[in-house]
Formats: structure tokens, C-alpha cells, sequence
């Protein structure tokens, strides 16, 4: 599956990447929870199309 979607990765740069992820998104996950409490939720206003996935992701079916 990797190699479908990101030739040339390996297994051991993708778990580098991901420690250096581990390292910071557990602090910011509640950081921005917290901030996010004090906003307004925006609710959207439609009607809205309906669109084929594979119309708005031509990638989509491949």
C-alpha cells in the first residue's frame, strides 16, 4: 500500500516521521481543544450540491 501511494517511502523514515509526530500532537491535541471551547460553532447555511466523489477526486477511483 505504500508503495501505491508514496513510492520510494520506507518503513523506517515513516516510523522517524511518525516519533517526531508523537512527540508534539498529544500536547497540541488538548491545546487546541481548550481553545476551540471558546468559539462559536459555525453551523453552515445550504442547500448544498451533491456531488459524485469521483467527479470533485477524479484520483479518487484510480
Amino acid at each position: 500500500m505504500m508503495n501505491k501511494h508514496e513510492p520510494g517511502m520506507r518503513c523506517d523514515e515513516l516510523d522517524r516521521i511518525f516519533a517526531d509526530v508523537k512527540g508534539w500532537l498529544p500536547d497540541l491535541v488538548p491545546e487546541v481543544t481548550n481553545k476551540q471551547a471558546d468559539q462559536p460553532v459555525l453551523q453552515p447555511v445550504g442547500p448544498f450540491a451533491i456531488e459524485s466523489p469521483t467527479r470533485a477526486w477524479p484520483g479518487l477511483a484510480q
